[in-house]
């Protein structure tokens, strides 16, 4: 009896930590506005959260970007819109990172010119910095990171009568440093910054090519990679170059430029779309596997020595249809999980494309695609809290939200400093769209933002909204 009581008071301090550590999987899919969306990057935010960068297409002449931050679960819990209101035209945007005040820095370009997109945690812009040379009409970053000392590299392409790499550092606020261009090669997609401070850059003609931390070439090297991809270091200061067409093929590179090893995995994969470095320092290869007329996601996992660790397709559906799946980029999550970012072409009818992302543990489990179509209508697997509109608004805004079931629902206004001013819902409400306004002429509010929050007893959401008189 005193052994079982000694199990029982072990268990009570074990099983809650092993519920904490497990991994939250999930895989879904997001539309913005019932035109085509494609996400491009994603990352984990301090929070614990998510934050999609997608590209927004209307027309061929009218595109966007759009940040959506999500929750643990994959719950929407704001988005914003980067359109030809707010950059003077076109945007297309790749790439996405945190800065240590919890706001996001975005790249992208039109065709103008390179763009760097700086904002707070909720997405309002701070500034936007345009970046080109004189003799070239069109430009635009593929990918950038926050160097050691707080600033910003980015690297791209600017376009004239042909096409060149382009590499740009900023200070943290996007104030230009020094740029440099770089004939051998017409597209920089990836830069990174060693720990000792040198430059990687991934383009075109040159596969590899090594600078010092203010851009001067110390060596380049080209590789035979197919359809390069991506670029990470690890902790011991090796390169990782991932590519591919018929595999996924990942080459490791010392720091002198010398191959360690040049092997291929999963047979059959249409190459390496995207790559990270995991929690625990291996490698993970996402590409595209095509089973039976279905695009699937496809993972490899190497070991640093190159050694597979596994290979595995991440089905979807149930029955799988011809739909895509396509990941355009991954990252390890704190859980030692991965988070996926992609393109659907799911559900069908659906408009054109979709936003997918998934969330998987470290084995690449994840279970079947959620968000269910039927009969033109999306049901919601969760709550549902949309912008209000308008916003800014004076003196009335409409706060819309849906539920995928009954809920008791609350839904309050917030101050800046966070005091409650109106709890405006309290109550059940069945399943479906519902409708609340918020009118401030009672409440002598003066201009400034406040937050509407709305919370069930599985979820709570808040976005912010603009009040200006």
């Amino acid at each position: 009896m005193k052994n079982l009581i000694k199990i029982i008071f072990v268990l009570s301090f074990l099983l809650p930590v092993c519920a904490q550590g497990q991994a939250v999987t999930w895989q879904k899919w997001y539309d913005y506005n019932n035109y085509e969306d494609n996400g491009e990057d994603v990352i984990q935010t301090f929070d614990g959260g998510y934050l999609i960068l997608s590209n927004n297409y209307i027309s061929a002449f009218n595109y966007s970007s759009l940040i959506t931050k999500i929750n643990e679960n994959g719950i929407v819990l704001w988005q914003k819109l980067f359109d030809s209101n707010l950059i003077g035209g076109p945007l297309i945007c790749d790439a996405v990172t945190q800065v240590t005040d919890s706001g996001f820095v975005i790249s992208g370009g039109n065709r103008d010119s390179t763009l760097l997109i700086r904002t707070d945690n909720f997405g309002e812009i701070n500034w936007i910095k345009k970046f080109t040379r004189p003799g070239y009409q069109g430009a635009f970053f593929s990918d950038h990171k926050i160097t050691n000392d707080g600033g910003i590299i980015a690297c791209g392409t600017l376009y004239g009568s042909s096409s060149i790499g382009y590499l740009v550092k900023t200070d943290s606020n996007g104030n230009l440093e020094w740029d440099s261009i770089y004939s051998f090669t017409t597209d920089i997609i990836r830069i990174i910054q060693s720990s000792d401070n040198f430059l990687y850059m991934l383009g075109y003609g040159t596969t590899l090519t090594k600078t010092t931390g203010t851009g001067e070439v110390v060596w380049k090297k080209d590789f035979f990679l197919p359809n390069r991809r991506d670029l990470v270091e690890n902790l011991e200061g090796n390169i990782f170059i991932g590519g591919g067409l018929d595999s996924m093929i990942l080459y490791k590179i010392d720091s002198a430029g010398l191959t360690i090893f040049q092997n291929s995995y999963f047979k059959g994969v249409l190459g390496c779309e995207s790559m990270c470095l995991t929690k625990e320092g291996n490698i993970l290869l996402a590409g595209i596997s095509n089973v039976n007329d279905a695009f699937l996601m496809a993972v490899s996992k190497i070991d640093k020595n190159g050694n597979l660790i596994f290979n595995k397709n991440i089905p979807s559906l149930e029955v799988k249809g011809n739909f895509s799946f396509l990941p355009r980029a991954v990252n390890a999550t704190n859980d030692s999980g991965f988070i996926f970012t992609g393109f659907t072409d799911y559900p069908p009818t659906y408009y054109e494309s979709n936003i997918y992302a998934t969330k998987t543990d470290s084995l690449c489990n994840a279970p079947l695609i959620v968000n269910v179509y039927n009969t033109n209508s999306i049901i919601p697997d969760e709550i549902v809290l949309y912008q209000n509109y308008p916003n800014p608004f004076n003196p009335e805004t409409k706060i819309n939200f849906e539920l995928s079931k009954p809920a008791f629902v609350t839904l309050k206004i917030y101050d800046l400093k966070g005091s409650l001013i109106k709890i405006l819902l309290k109550e059940i409400k069945n399943t479906g769209k519902h409708e609340v306004i918020f009118n401030v002429v009672n409440y002598g509010l003066p201009s400034g933002v406040y937050f509407y929050q709305l919370s069930s007893s599985e979820v709570t959401i808040t976005k912010r909204m603009l009040l200006i008189k």
